[in-house]
């Protein structure tokens, strides 16, 4: 490589070294944003999403005619690297099989959620206006 070369190929490796940096803050940023309560409607339900720390969640869905709630256990992985974002739902202590779904962030204080899947293969991979659920960010502090 000639010396006239060599500016312009530091200055195209610095150029992607510096936006590699900049998408995985990015991501690191998305990661602190999902933590906490969820909250929106579906088919008469209330489905309530609260993402704890340690890949720990509580999926709460709520009868809104009966008033009675289903209470889910589990462990979550959200992959921020993808777009949109696939969920596994694993471990939940009263389901025999897991969840997969899809998740985007629309705002900082909404997210829009595909429909469950009990099959990794199943899951969506785009958000079906029909079947998609939008969750806004909620202050509960605790579910009876």
């Amino acid at each position: 490589m000639n010396n006239l070369n060599r500016p312009k190929f530091f200055l195209i490796i610095s150029f992607f070294i510096s936006i590699s940096l900049i998408v995985s803050c990015n991501n690191i940023n998305f990661q602190n944003k999902i933590y906490g309560f969820w909250e929106g409607n579906y088919l008469n339900n209330t489905l309530i999403l609260n993402f704890k720390n340690h890949d720990n969640i509580i999926i709460t869905v709520r009868d809104n005619n009966s008033g009675l709630s289903n209470i889910l256990n589990g462990n979550y992985y959200l992959d921020f690297s993808k777009s949109p974002m696939p969920l596994s739902i694993t471990n939940i202590q009263e389901l025999n099989h897991p969840l997969y779904t899809i998740v985007e962030f629309i705002n900082h204080n909404s997210i829009r959620i595909g429909s469950f899947s009990p099959r990794w293969k199943l899951r969506n991979i785009s958000f079906d206006k029909n079947k998609s659920i939008i969750l806004k960010r909620t202050n509960i502090k605790e579910l009876n």
